[in-house]
């Protein structure tokens, strides 16, 4: 009945970039040279060649590749935004039950005007 993925798209982009700005350790406000040497710092810390005795080190240079190009070229990245659970308002089952506020206000606004 109603769309919301634009809504999920947009959150899903904005955790991803928020997510992307924790890894490198930059602030909103970085210059793309910053984010350049901030993503060249973090590739040398954790670099699998450098840090061949810890299991997770490929997985956090990677994600700062990831975080990068989140950052500075606009890339969509699946890995860098946190998997939700909750349900938008018309995901639910029954999408006039009184327990979905929304979808029952929609239901009696369609109903009436």
């Amino acid at each position: 009945m109603y769309d919301f993925e634009w809504q999920k798209k947009i959150n899903s982009h904005a955790k991803a970039e928020r997510r992307a700005r924790e890894i490198l350790g930059v602030d909103e406000n970085a210059s793309p040279r910053e984010l350049k040497r901030a993503w060249r710092s973090k590739c040398k810390e954790h670099h699998p060649d450098r840090q061949q005795d810890d299991a997770g080190a490929e997985k956090r240079f990677k994600l700062a590749r990831q975080a990068y190009l989140c950052l500075r070229y606009g890339k969509r990245c699946d890995e860098l935004a946190p998997k939700s659970t909750e349900q938008s308002p018309a995901e639910s089952e029954d999408e006039s039950s009184p327990s979905n506020r929304w979808a029952y206000f929609l239901s009696w606004r369609d109903r009436f005007f």
